[in-house]
């Protein structure tokens, strides 16, 4: 099992190419960084096989939130809103316009 995502629209969202974990860019150990002018900063991994998902955001490098999901199964764009789906269901919305903001549901 691994978690379905479409690579070319995470790297819409967040506006960069993903940085590989580990030394095998195949082995789907990923993270994603968004930053806006404001100084509000998405750092999202995600670990593919394992399927699991970690969330850091803060706001001039001080943490506002992170969170650490297993059991993760898609991650899918909406517009500008990312949704993070855990064991089928939608458990976290990630809106990126006009600002970042991460909504557990």
């Amino acid at each position: 099992m691994y978690i379905q995502y479409d690579e070319c629209e995470l790297i819409e969202l967040f506006m960069s190419q993903p940085i590989s974990l580990s030394d095998d860019f195949d082995a789907g150990d990923l993270m994603y960084i968004h930053q806006d002018e404001s100084g509000f900063k998405l750092i999202m991994t995600i670990s593919t096989y394992r399927q699991t998902c970690g969330l850091d955001f803060t706001y001039n490098d001080s943490l506002i939130f992170t969170g650490s999901f297993e059991n993760v199964k898609s991650i899918q764009k909406y517009d500008a809103t990312l949704v993070i789906h855990i064991d089928e269901e939608e458990k976290v919305n990630i809106t990126f316009d006009p600002h970042v903001c991460v909504k557990l549901l």
